[in-house]
């Protein structure tokens, strides 16, 4: 059955500043709700998307009891699977909100006959595949497929991976953001969950690949030189890129070195060092200028950190799409 793609609907868990509603946009999908509690991330949203309800804290949500939509998607929180946070694990404190996504996608599901949603999407840190031995990351492809998987005997996940029955599907990939136009190596795992088909693999392991498209990111490439030669890194084609952009960054010292290494400050003519500024912490995103503007800048650099690369964002969101259409 041809489906019409404005009848497409996503609802955002964890949203933050908006990363999945800003993609789903562009493919004309329709955020029905947003789940924040972050009154800065909120504020931003409302003024984004303001025909999206927000929902506020995730923990007083229940899936029977709001609209339905075709696509759910969630970054539930990185700091006990990170390694630059707690390494609690998904139990801990913060990671085990993720619980609440799954419950509230189970009851919607219930309450739906299990027609919505069709699919989810869940972005985390790398760290997630070997977190625990690999058990944080066992527990969630069973809590997705609702089926038992063995953990693998190194203790570590493959960086890509597929489970599927006749029913469901299940994929997960590793993305790097400096092969998908942004000039800023950052690692994240993408899972896709097909709830109702065998389309999961389809859409994260599709053959055609995005250019690397350096254009929206001209500030970064034209301030060329970096305080740490150990830092500086090139990609084939000859562009500097970052490491991780993390959501400290702009902050006092606390001890991590990933917020402060030398590819995150840039040395003017004038052998000045600066921080990156919060424009260009956008492009390293993948956002559109100034989508955090009116903002402190520690508060703007923090609501940039905690979010997902756009263009990766954008690769899994227009394959949904196709496989919704068909």
């Amino acid at each position: 059955m041809n489906v019409n793609i404005n009848d497409i609907t996503l609802g955002s868990l964890f949203d933050g500043i908006g990363g999945f509603p800003l993609s789903a946009q562009q493919y004309d999908i329709k955020t029905l709700w947003l789940s924040e509690i972050d009154k800065n991330c909120i504020s931003l949203t409302k003024s984004k998307f303001p025909k999206s309800i927000q929902l506020g804290d995730i923990t007083k949500i229940h899936g029977d009891q709001i609209e339905p939509v075709d696509i759910i998607t969630f970054g539930s929180p990185c700091n006990d699977l990170s390694l630059a946070g707690t390494k609690n694990g998904l139990y801990g404190k913060q990671s085990k909100l993720f619980f609440d996504a799954i419950r509230i996608i189970s009851e919607m599901r219930k309450s739906t006959c299990n027609e919505y949603p069709k699919y989810a999407i869940w972005e985390n840190v790398y760290n997630a595949l070997s977190s625990n031995k690999g058990c944080d990351f066992q527990t969630v492809i069973e809590k997705f497929t609702e089926t038992q998987i063995p953990i693998p005997k190194s203790g570590r996940w493959a960086n890509a991976g597929l489970v599927r029955d006749y029913e469901f599907s299940f994929a997960w990939r590793t993305f790097n953001a400096k092969y998908w136009g942004v000039p800023q190596s950052r690692k994240r795992i993408f899972c896709v969950a097909d709830f109702r088909g065998q389309s999961a693999g389809q859409i994260l392991f599709e053959q055609q690949s995005k250019t690397r498209n350096f254009e929206k990111s001209k500030i970064i490439e034209q301030n060329i030189k970096r305080t740490n030669e150990n830092s500086l890194r090139t990609t084939g084609e000859g562009k500097y890129i970052t490491s991780t952009l993390f959501a400290s960054y702009g902050t006092k010292w606390n001890g991590n070195n990933g917020a402060y290494t030398g590819s995150h400050f840039i040395l003017e003519k004038n052998n000045r060092l600066r921080r990156l500024t919060p424009l260009e912490c956008e492009r390293l995103m993948g956002f559109p200028d100034n989508w955090t503007y009116g903002f402190k800048d520690t508060i703007r650099y923090k609501m940039l950190g905690n979010s997902v690369v756009i263009p990766c964002v954008n690769f899994i969101m227009e394959q949904i799409v196709d496989k919704i259409k068909l």
